[in-house]
């Protein structure tokens, strides 16, 4: 299994790339960390420190996101271990409904975690896909794809104030550890092309199923 992890803000597109690739690609599947509850640390690490949290913050991500510094999702760590291992796997659904889904073992994991690059999922990931995109235009999106869930427009706009928009640059920054980094403004068919386009320059063809294989970091 060649694990593929998508990174981005809100509203960057995550969620309909990974679909629309899961519909181009065959033998794929997707994870999506909303679907995990979070087990809250909070910041053991640098709690001795005088910072703020939007600080903090921005440390845990200059510094890979080691795992004592802001929070851990240990049932994902361990359902994408048993999916690499060949195992079904039935997620959660946390943030979405519909309960329990059931994920079978693929040769291709299209991951949606703008954390994935946290140390607790070193060496479960092989590649970093970032999608970047202007912020006024990513809360456009947000919002838009919140009304039509009856959402708190008030309380999510204070999502993009004071330390939770220094939260939303830091995730929206591209670094280093990506491998890709794709233009949020593209439509989802240039971007999902985009990102067919750099796996064949990854990965091995195949002409019965069009990917054979990827080479890893």
């Amino acid at each position: 299994m060649i694990v593929i992890a998508f990174s981005g803000v809100a509203g960057s597109g995550k969620t309909t790339l990974v679909r629309s690739l899961v519909q181009r690609l065959p033998d794929s599947s997707s994870l999506f960390s909303d679907d995990y509850t979070p087990v809250a640390i909070g910041w053991p690490l640098y709690r001795h420190l005088e910072l703020s949290a939007s600080d903090m913050l921005q440390k845990w991500f200059d510094e890979e996101c080691p795992a004592d510094g802001y929070g851990s999702w240990p049932k994902l760590v361990d359902d994408l271990q048993s999916l690499r291992d060949g195992r079904t796997i039935f997620t959660p659904v946390y943030a979405q409904e519909g309960g329990e889904q059931e994920i079978r073992a693929a040769k291709y994991l299209f991951l949606e975690d703008c954390w994935a690059h946290r140390s607790e999922m070193h060496g479960l990931v092989d590649h970093y896909v970032h999608i970047h995109v202007p912020l006024d235009i990513a809360l456009a999106r947000f919002i838009q794809r919140q009304i039509g869930q009856k959402a708190d427009i008030p309380a999510l706009l204070a999502l993009y104030q004071d330390q939770n928009h220094r939260y939303c640059r830091v995730v929206n920054e591209p670094r280093n550890h990506h491998d890709l980094v794709l233009d949020g403004m593209k439509s989802v068919n240039d971007l999902a092309s985009d990102v067919i386009k750099w796996m064949d320059a990854v990965c091995l063809k195949s002409p019965i199923s069009g990917w054979d294989g990827c080479e890893t970091k």
